[in-house]
């Protein structure tokens, strides 16, 4: 099991993601957050398996989510990516490192 939490930028959305390995590289997220696009997105991507969305060209099934509930501005939201590095995190894929985006002012 792995738990991480997502500052999602701008929107100030803090969301909280645990997942937990359910064998076979499937796994279960619990997600929490007072966004209401992740809300919406939440029965999408509660069960995946991660080397379906890891071998597929543009993931799978969150992606699939993305594209459905992520529109506009909140199209380039970290949350998905993170969930996915919990997870591979998780399956010993990834290290556990934090991740970051920093926008450097010219």
């Amino acid at each position: 099991m792995v738990k991480v939490e997502i500052d999602a930028g701008v929107c100030q959305y803090i969301i909280k993601v645990k997942v937990e390995d359910k064998g076979g590289y499937k796994y279960k997220a619990e997600i929490k957050t007072d966004c209401p696009h992740i809300k919406d997105m939440i029965p999408d991507v509660t069960d995946f398996d991660l080397m379906v969305e890891l071998t597929s060209v543009y993931g799978k099934q969150i992606q699939e989510a993305v594209k459905k509930h992520l529109r506009g501005s909140c199209a380039g939201c970290v949350v998905p990516n993170g969930i996915l590095k919990a997870a591979q995190t998780d399956a010993g894929l990834a290290l556990p490192r934090d991740m970051k985006v920093t926008f450097i002012q010219s």
